[in-house]
């Protein structure tokens, strides 16, 4: 029993392979090579498939020439099985294209072509194997019945790419549906887009998407092509060629893409290999070269394959520093940002997914073949993403469930801080509130409280008194303001001296250091009022010395270990928040992520690439030596909108960020949306201002340069001592 790459399903002609003139209504001659093999649009884009060395094969039947003659030797000189199609004679004819001086296509006649194929003429469904089903349109619909029956009975692994041209297209979506609703990949031109849908330009993808079609493919000639999947619409502009959609040109592009699928690749690499391979057939107007050996084609779409396509879960300042540095890697193709801001809009696409709709997102990452996901925030750790991901053979940068535990429950990580004998304040775990204040008495309140599940930075109270410990307590476990977070509770003693985080990759086993950052959770200079998500940061931090900081990474090393030992590696960005008290290093908290906006000031400082650590933590080939900073120092100020931590306006127009800023400064975005020219406010912490120099007061000079003086918006609150 066979088993294929792809095969075509549709209008097999007659051997047109070589120079076949064709004329204009002057009778000049501008068609010298013509890019189809036997002839149809499946069998011109298999026969490039076989020549490129996919085992490829054809079904339907093929008629006779206009004298008579049964071709089919061209159609196998490109490597290609044709023991499926069934030979039949005297109801084929001559394709006649019409064509401008440019080339471009005015007309075609199909008289009669294979309009005796029946399901007799058909392979039983059960017998075929192969991954992809390519199908074109027939002349008329007494063949597109015998392909519906045909695919439906197909085995539902098998994907159906269909690209149904302008004859299929005028027969409208209810006649099509039947076979639509079977497809994962269609192929339209703008044109055939509306003439199937009744809609203009790309609304009536939506339509495709809604019968279950995953992947639309509008191709737009010199334009390039736009790839719509159910989230995005991504255009994709041709690669290094002026594609005119002439006979055949359109036909490779399909080959090039599906080549493409094949291998697994990215949309926009199956794109590029469609632009590429088109662009071989149209190299100058009106006159179109034959089909590249593989070896010629492969020589130039592996320069263009090789780059990732990178998906970024979250929407915060973090997540735009994440992008902000990927982006500046030679292997980067297309990032997308789920659901992103208005500064990640400016590296990439947005996507309208939550960062906590792990469905939806995996969703996308299979149909645009994502080869990486870098996970910013916490909710969707805690809902597994990480675990889903790799089930399905995805890339996933960040832990998973299980090892997510030492930051969604805190009384899980204080029990494994226990467990290992990490340095740790004293600290227990309490179920009912009358407990945990007579524990509280014990420190006459000078205690910190935390919820134990995730609660989006306010979860932790810090109290100095009995009645403010009191009050946490009874907010958390009676009033249930934070809901079932609060329904555990871990008391930990109130250590004093200095805060630092510190964070490490790790790859499971191994280890590598993050410059260290100091943070800022107070809103106010001083540190005084409410704790925040933070207003700002600095690295490296000076909280720590170089041997308490060897020392901490030790830790981290350890309990890298330790995870592993209790059958949770831990794979992604391990973050520690610790107390140098007495000249020794307490572990308060971890987290499972790049910190915010401790991100922003680490990755303008990183001198690696971060595509190649992300990767190496994916493989288990993670090293110390992959990792290195600069010495310079960075600072990054947070613009937040009035009325934060609490209840925050929105929607405020900010002035100042089309500005030019110079190569030591830039701005991360947090809560923010763009328009066209306009940027407003959409979160509590709107901006992250980061400028990196030789010295603290030179960049705190820069960052506060802009506050105020260039970057402003109505009620914005930010601190002046950040650095100091």
């Amino acid at each position: 029993m066979k088993t294929y790459d792809i095969i075509g399903f549709g209008a097999l002609n007659v051997d047109r392979l070589g120079t076949v003139p064709q004329f204009t209504s002057e009778g000049e001659a501008l068609v010298e090579y013509e890019t189809r093999a036997p002839g149809g649009s499946a069998a011109n884009t298999i026969a490039a498939l076989g020549r490129l060395g996919q085992k490829a094969a054809f079904i339907g039947t093929i008629g006779d020439d206009a004298e008579g003659k049964l071709h089919i030797s061209a159609f196998k000189a490109d490597h290609v099985d044709t023991t499926l199609i069934r030979k039949k004679s005297g109801n084929s004819g001559v394709v006649l294209g019409l064509v401008d001086k440019k080339g471009h296509r005015l007309l075609n006649i199909f008289p009669g072509i294979n309009s005796d194929l029946t399901s007799r003429d058909m392979p039983a469904p059960s017998t075929i194997h192969t991954k992809i089903m390519h199908v074109s349109s027939f002349v008329n619909t007494k063949q597109l019945s015998v392909q519906e029956s045909f695919i439906s009975k197909l085995h539902k692994t098998i994907i159906i790419s269909f690209a149904p041209g302008i004859i299929y297209c005028r027969l409208g979506m209810t006649r099509l549906t039947p076979i639509l609703r079977r497809c994962a990949i269609v192929f339209l031109t703008k044109e055939e887009l509306q003439t199937l849908t009744g809609k203009e330009n790309l609304t009536g993808t939506k339509l495709l998407h809604d019968l279950g079609v995953s992947t639309v493919v509008i191709t737009d000639g010199s334009n390039g092509c736009f790839v719509s999947i159910i989230y995005c619409i991504t255009h994709i502009p041709t690669v290094s060629v002026s594609a005119v959609d002439t006979t055949g040109a359109g036909d490779a592009f399909i080959a090039g893409y599906l080549w493409g699928v094949l291998r697994q690749k990215n949309l926009r690499m199956c794109a590029d290999a469609g632009n590429t391979l088109a662009g071989f057939c149209v190299r100058k107007s009106g006159a179109r070269v034959g089909l590249p050996l593989k070896k010629e084609f492969e020589r130039k779409i592996m320069k263009i394959v090789d780059k990732k396509t990178i998906l970024i879960v979250g929407s915060g300042g973090r997540e735009h520093a994440i992008g902000w540095k990927l982006a500046k890697s030679k292997n980067i193709g297309q990032l997308y940002f789920a659901p992103g801001n208005g500064g990640t809009s400016t590296l990439g696409q947005n996507l309208p997914i939550a960062a906590d709709n792990v469905d939806g997102l995996l969703q996308f990452a299979k149909t645009a073949g994502i080869d990486v996901t870098v996970v910013g925030p916490e909710a969707p750790l805690s809902l597994g993403i990480v675990n889903k991901f790799t089930q399905e053979g995805l890339q996933i940068f960040g832990p998973t469930r299980e090892a997510a535990q030492l930051e969604t429950s805190k009384v899980w990580a204080s029990e494994f801080l226990k467990r290992h004998n990490l340095p740790r304040p004293a600290s227990k775990t309490f179920n009912d509130p009358k407990s945990a204040i007579a524990y509280s008495g014990q420190y006459n309140g000078n205690v910190v409280i935390k919820a134990d599940g995730l609660c989006q930075g306010k979860g932790v109270f810090v109290c100095d008194s009995m009645k403010t410990a009191s009050d946490a307590i009874r907010s958390l476990m009676i009033n249930k303001t934070l809901g079932r977070a609060g329904d555990r509770i871990v008391i930990q003693e109130k250590l004093v001296g200095k805060e630092v985080s510190v964070m490490v990759f790790s790859d499971g086993t191994r280890v590598a250091p993050i410059i260290a950052t100091s943070d800022y959770k107070r809103l106010g200079d001083g540190n005084v009022g409410p704790n925040t998500g933070s207003m700002g940061s600095m690295a490296p931090s000076d909280n720590a010395t170089p041997q308490q900081l060897k020392k901490i990474y030790q830790l981290l090393q350890y309990a890298v270990q330790c995870m592993k030992k209790e059958g949770r590696p831990y794979q992604g960005v391990l973050y520690a928040g610790l107390m140098i008290a007495e000249g020794k290093p307490y572990i308060l908290e971890f987290n499972c992520r790049f910190g915010d906006p401790e991100t922003e000031v680490q990755l303008p400082l990183l001198k690696s690439d971060l595509l190649s650590i992300v990767e190496a933590c994916l493989n288990g080939s993670l090293s110390p030596r992959l990792v290195s900073f600069s010495n310079q120092t960075c600072v990054c100020v947070v613009l937040a909108a009035p009325g934060y931590p609490g209840h925050y306006l929105k929607n405020i127009q900010i002035v100042g960020l089309a500005k030019p800023h110079n190569n030591t400064v830039t701005v991360f975005h947090a809560g923010t949306s763009r328009s066209e020219s306009t940027t407003i406010t959409t979160g509590g912490r709107v901006l992250g201002i980061t400028a990196w120099e030789s010295s603290i007061e030179k960049a705190r000079a820069q960052v506060y340069a802009l506050i105020g003086k260039q970057i402003s918006f109505n009620g914005m609150q930010y601190r002046t001592d950040i650095g100091l």
